[in-house]
């Protein structure tokens, strides 16, 4: 399943109103929060759009606009978001032919359309756009002593059985794996995993971590770290 994120700067074109409902009735999940306010608005739209995490990818509606600029603004808001690591997920872009001879356009997408746009061809583009990219959709990873398998949602141990872990304890660990290295804040984890609107305070958190550590064990349970003071992170081996 890839997160994608749908992003029009005005009202979507009649073409990104088709794309939308086409993605509706796909394995995908699909989103268009309202960026255009100030940074920290679209953070927190970001941010709520995908239960706390990232889009895998950006389709963006170009169609009524005269320059780039709606992907330059994209961009500014994944890199002030995350200023040492963010960069824009994979765009494909619905671009007019004038677009084509503005400087610099192709250093601001990875695929692009050209009107008559042929919607039906947007997840398979998308789809090539992720195996180009290597995006870790739907395939499984390696984590000391155990693997997580992001298609089914669950973690296995060495002997393949899954770990019981609930849902949010899933999700905590996906979040902490695929940001290997990085330590979170417990608050900063609460808003991207839990979401901003979640009323529970930080000790959730901890909680969570103790129980994951005692379900993880081994090798995989070393790994997840407190480092007091600051937070949580899964380190590398």
């Amino acid at each position: 399943m890839l997160r994608i994120l749908l992003y029009s700067r005005n009202k979507p074109s009649a073409p990104m109103a088709s794309i939308e409902q086409m993605l509706a009735q796909t394995e995908h999940l699909s989103a268009s929060p309202m960026l255009d306010d100030s940074i920290e608005t679209a953070h927190r739209a970001l941010e709520q759009a995908f239960g706390g995490l990232q889009p895998d990818m950006v389709v963006a509606d170009l169609t009524d606009s005269p320059d780039l600029l709606p992907l330059q603004h994209l961009q500014r808001i994944f890199r002030s978001a995350d200023p040492e690591h963010g960069e824009t997920p994979p765009t494909l872009a619905l671009l007019s032919p004038r677009h084509l001879h503005i400087r610099g356009w192709n250093t601001l997408l990875d695929d692009f359309m050209l009107p008559p746009y042929q919607v039906h061809e947007v997840v398979p583009r998308l789809l090539l756009m992720a195996r180009r990219k290597k995006l870790a959709y739907g395939t499984c990873k390696k984590i000391a002593d155990i693997t997580m398998d992001t298609s089914s949602a669950q973690v296995l141990a060495a002997t393949g059985e899954p770990l019981p872990l609930t849902p949010k304890e899933y999700a905590l660990f996906q979040f902490l794996a695929t940001h290997r290295g990085r330590t979170f804040s417990r608050s900063r984890l609460l808003g991207m995993v839990w979401g901003l609107d979640y009323e529970g305070g930080e000790r959730t958190v901890d909680i969570h971590i103790t129980r994951l550590r005692a379900k993880l064990g081994g090798n995989a349970a070393a790994l997840l770290e407190t480092r007091r003071g600051t937070g949580y992170c899964l380190r590398d081996e």
